[in-house]
């Protein structure tokens, strides 16, 4: 079990969800609203609910779900700007915020696989 409090992923993916729900307060398409926000907010529930389990394998299981909740916010927040919802600025900003929150989710995961194949092979 780690402490979320202490993982730097935990903390940017809370700002990214700040960040999100911010932009989406005005959005006139409620649907892509409730889409985008659940999106972004399954990032650090997971991260927080895997940090909380016994093995790194799980751990890896919910960091591979943030993972595809990342890619899902990503697509999402295209098509906010492609219906206009969104200026392209802002899209850039919340899209380079997203993408480092995956960069260091897959380091993460990366890692978790390295210490859990270490942990088998010393067995």
């Amino acid at each position: 079990m780690i402490p979320v409090e202490r993982l730097a992923v935990a903390e940017r993916a809370h700002a990214l969800v700040l960040a999100i729900f911010r932009e989406t307060a005005g959005w006139s398409e409620r649907v892509l609203v409730f889409q985008l926000r659940r999106a972004a907010l399954s990032i650090p529930s997971n991260i927080a609910e895997g940090a909380a389990r016994e093995s790194r394998r799980e751990f890896g299981r919910f960091i591979g779900i943030a993972l595809a909740s990342a890619a899902e916010a990503h697509y999402q927040l295209r098509l906010a700007r492609d219906l206009g919802l969104i200026p392209n600025a802002r899209y850039e900003t919340l899209l380079d915020d997203l993408q480092q929150t995956r960069k260091m989710l897959g380091a993460l995961l990366k890692a978790l696989r390295r210490t859990e194949r270490k942990g088998r092979a010393a067995q």
